[in-house]
C-alpha cells in the first residue's frame, strides 16, 4: 500500500564531472518555479559539504595536487544531518563553498523550513547509503567521457581560468579514475537514467513533468516500494530503469528506443 509522503520532496541527481548536473537542475528548478503553483524549489551542490583541508592538504590543492573526487574529501555525516534536518521541517544555513580558496565563505545558502523540493547534485550523491536512503527520487546524468572531457576543460579554462595542461593532469590523474572507481558504480542506485543531459530536452520535460504531477497533487504519493523494476538493454543507458505503472514510448535518440514509464 503506497505511503503518503509528508513534504519536501528530496531529489538525488549524480553523474561524472561536467556530465551536465547542474544544468538539468536549473532546467527542472526553472520548470517547477513556473509551473507548480508557488513551490519552493532549493538546489544544493556536493562541493557545500567539502571537509575542511588540514594545512599540508591545503598545500597539495594549492599545488592542484589533491583529489577533490575521491569520497574522503566530503563530509557526508554532514550532509546526512543537513538532509535529516530538511525532512523534518527544520530550517538550515549552508556557507557556500569557494573551489579556488578551497574552503567555505562567508556567504551561506538557506533553505526554508517549508521548502517543497529540495534537489542535490554531485559526483557522489549516492555514494553513501544513509545519504541515497533519504532521497525520493534518484536521477544519474549519464555522458560518455570524451563529452565530460571537453565540457570540463571548456568550463575550467575559460570560466576557472586553470591552464589546459593543469586540467588535463588532474582529469586523467584524479576525476577519471575516482568516476570509474566510485561514481559509475553508483549508477545502478538510480531510480532514472538521463542520457545526453542537458541537450536531452525529451528527456528532462518528462522528468519535470513527473515531479510536476507529484509536487502539485494533494497529498503526495511517491512510494518508490510501488516501482517494479525493468531489466535495462544492453547499452545500460537506456531512460528511465523503472516502471511506474503504464508505458509511454518515447524516441529519445537515433539510435534506439527509450521506454519511458510514469505513474498511472
Amino acid at each position: 500500500m503506497a505511503q503518503i509522503a509528508s513534504k519536501p520532496f528530496l531529489i538525488g541527481i549524480s553523474g561524472g564531472a561536467a556530465s551536465g548536473k547542474a544544468e538539468a537542475c536549473k532546467k527542472i528548478k526553472d520548470v517547477l518555479y513556473k509551473k507548480a503553483k508557488g513551490k519552493k524549489v532549493e538546489v544544493l551542490s556536493l562541493s557545500s559539504f567539502y571537509r575542511e583541508l588540514s594545512d599540508d592538504e591545503l598545500k597539495l590543492a594549492l599545488n592542484s595536487e589533491f583529489d577533490f573526487d575521491h569520497p574522503n574529501s566530503f563530509d557526508f555525516k554532514y550532509l546526512a544531518e543537513v538532509l535529516r534536518k530538511i525532512k523534518h521541517g527544520e530550517p538550515v544555513v549552508l556557507h557556500k563553498y569557494d573551489c579556488s580558496a578551497y574552503s567555505s565563505t562567508p556567504d551561506v545558502q538557506e533553505v526554508p523550513d517549508d521548502v517543497d523540493v529540495v534537489i542535490v547534485e554531485g559526483i557522489l550523491t549516492f555514494y553513501q547509503k544513509e545519504v541515497r536512503d533519504m532521497f525520493d527520487l534518484k536521477i544519474f546524468i549519464e555522458s560518455d567521457a570524451d563529452t565530460r572531457l571537453c565540457r570540463k576543460v571548456l568550463r575550467d579554462v575559460s570560466m576557472k581560468g586553470r591552464c589546459l595542461d593543469s586540467v588535463l593532469d588532474s582529469y586523467f590523474k584524479y576525476v577519471k579514475p575516482a568516476f570509474e572507481e566510485f561514481c559509475l558504480p553508483t549508477k545502478k542506485y538510480a531510480d532514472v537514467i538521463l542520457p545526453r543531459a542537458p541537450d536531452n530536452h525529451v528527456g528532462v520535460d518528462l522528468i519535470t513533468e513527473h515531479l510536476l504531477q507529484l509536487v502539485n497533487d494533494s497529498p503526495l504519493i511517491h512510494n518508490v516500494q510501488q516501482y517494479i523494476p525493468r531489466a535495462r538493454n544492453q547499452s545500460e543507458s537506456c531512460g528511465i530503469n523503472w516502471i511506474f505503472g503504464k508505458f509511454v514510448s518515447v524516441d529519445l535518440s537515433k539510435s534506439f528506443q527509450q521506454v519511458i514509464m510514469w505513474p498511472l
